[in-house]
């Protein structure tokens, strides 16, 4: 039996090009990966993040005697990362070491490896330069102040001799330009280690460099980068609306199970049920097919039904509730937002899709979510989208009188909520009727936010360093509110973003001049700035 590699990370090159599967939006992202613009790809566990990177770097790499572009590709997945990391150390010794990796593998370096430094004076002193760098700043003492002097500056202290080193080396070699790939960017760092990160990230920035980063939706501090600004964003996405979804993922299916992909179009709806619940994710959809085909090569309705109860119910939950271990800050939000998927949003969808076939009322796998809610809800959806639970699928829509975001419940949770086990006939039935203008909706104020009280978890534990503190310390003129606001704060006492964190929202309702409105919008303020910090 074929059994699916799971992980980009544990395919060679030629594997990679192999199974990649082409679609409109991958195709996007993979020019904008080899762009001369910085980028951040924005997508949940398992979307393909690390196999669009791979495979730009593979395009990029048999271009490069052309386009003297040269990819370089790093990933922090193995890295061991503890609070005392020093960040800029670890970058710099990532760049460096994929960089002569990637010089030997063009052939511009013939001598020389990473474990072994170059002592043939003859050779190019940009080479040894580089093998010093790479062997200095790896024995690189932390806990020295002075650190190690490499040449005439420290290139892991200032990152503008990194830049003119890389500006040297790129010029001695005929590159035009040299662009990084960082994967698994932020996922195992803390906080204050991912603000340091996207600094770092746009402080490289030059004609010559150019940086992109595959980062998750939500959990991210980004600190004064502001994503929108400092770089392209692009998100990795397969709607399952688009009108070759199926056949794309069917691709992907046979890509990875060659002997077994005709047994299975036999039973093309049981296929097709695995694949739409997987919901455009091909780690999930990999990951289901393994299992069904543990049972044997066919796709049985009983096998495909078990499975689907298993991995949508108990296994997805499970990996989202691990992140209460590292975002402890975040552990009642995560509780929260399961319970309002399971008890609130997936009856809700249930509700609307229990309709017979022969009605021609429309189905939905879609909920919404007012712009104008707490910043505590808008943050546990962004939770759910780091997950893989759900999926934003338009952002500030218009419906009735108010701008709602949009998202995609994953489809195998919509399932499970029928009233029917034979799946595959209800997938059918809500694909074929399905539409995006019908869905349920959550207000502002909604009934369904229950218990969204102390949903902010702050104690000593998370704020080992006190950043949570300077932050509450501050004073409310550092929020972009009026003056004439403002002078209504501090007429009630309200001197310090502390203040107005303590208390309830509707305490700042009773303050003269400060209404629904302006009282949520500066809730919302302070509560966005408390997150960033308790992320862990």
């Amino acid at each position: 039996m074929s059994e699916a590699l799971i992980r980009t990370e544990d395919l060679t090159i030629d594997e990679v090009n192999r199974l990649y599967v082409d679609t409109v939006v991958d195709r996007e992202n993979i020019e904008a990966l080899k762009s001369n613009q910085p980028l951040l790809l924005i997508g949940s566990r398992g979307t393909g993040k690390t196999m669009l990177m791979k495979k730009a770097e593979s395009e990029l790499t048999d271009e490069f005697a052309v386009k003297r572009i040269l990819p370089v590709y790093t990933s922090f997945a193995t890295s061991s990362i503890c609070e005392s990391t020093n960040i800029s150390k670890l970058m710099v010794s990532k760049i460096l070491i994929s960089l002569k990796v990637k010089l030997k593998e063009q052939g511009i370096i013939v001598n020389g490896s990473i474990f072994k430094p170059i002592v043939n004076k003859d050779m190019n002193p940009i080479v040894v330069k580089l093998e010093n760098y790479i062997e200095n700043v790896s024995n690189l003492d932390e806990e020295d102040e002075g650190g190690v002097q490499i040449d005439d500056e420290n290139i892991v202290k200032n990152i503008d001799y990194f830049r003119e080193f890389v500006k040297e080396l790129c010029e001695e070699f005929n590159i035009k330009k040299l662009i990084i790939m960082f994967d698994e960017a932020c996922q195992i760092f803390a906080p204050v280690q991912q603000r340091e990160f996207f600094d770092l990230f746009r402080a490289l920035r030059s004609p010559i460099i150019i940086c992109k980063a595959a980062v998750y939706p939500g959990l991210v501090s980004y600190g004064t980068f502001q994503q929108f600004h400092d770089a392209t964003t692009k998100k990795v996405e397969r709607s399952i609306l688009a009108c070759d979804y199926i056949e794309k993922m069917r691709e992907i299916v046979k890509n990875n199970y060659p002997a077994e992909y005709n047994k299975m179009i036999e039973n093309g709806e049981l296929l097709n049920t695995i694949i739409y619940c997987s919901s455009g994710n091909p780690r999930f959809l990999l990951k289901s097919l393994n299992v069904i085909l543990e049972k044997g090569t066919s796709l049985k309705a009983s096998v495909v039904n078990d499975v689907i109860k298993e991995f949508y119910r108990a296994t997805i939950w499970t990996e989202h509730t691990k992140l209460e271990e590292r975002y402890r800050g975040h552990r009642n939000m995560i509780e929260w937002s399961r319970k309002f998927i399971e008890n609130v949003v997936s009856a809700d969808i249930a509700k609307i899709n229990v309709k017979t076939e022969e009605t021609s009322e429309k189905t939905t796998a879609y909920f919404a979510i007012s712009r104008k809610s707490p910043e505590v809800i808008k943050q546990a959806i962004k939770i759910l989208e780091y997950s893989g639970i759900v999926t934003l699928d338009v952002e500030a829509t218009k419906f009735r009188y108010d701008f709602y975001d949009r998202y995609q419940l994953n489809f195998g949770i919509v399932l499970l909520v029928t009233t029917t086990s034979n799946f595959a006939s209800v997938c059918k039935n809500i694909m074929d009727n399905i539409s995006q203008k019908k869905f349920p909706n959550y207000g502002e104020n909604s009934t369904a936010y229950e218990g969204m009280e102390n949903l902010v978890i702050v104690d000593e534990e998370i704020d080992k360093m006190g950043f949570l503190d300077s932050i509450l310390n501050k004073k409310v003129d550092e929020l972009d509110i009026s003056p004439k606001l403002l002078k209504r704060l501090n007429d009630a006492g309200i001197s310090l973003i502390k203040d107005i964190f303590e208390k309830d929202e509707s305490e700042l309702k009773k303050i003269h001049y400060i209404g629904p409105v302006r009282s949520r919008q500066i809730y919302n303020d302070v509560m966005a700035a408390v997150i960033e910090y308790i992320s862990g």
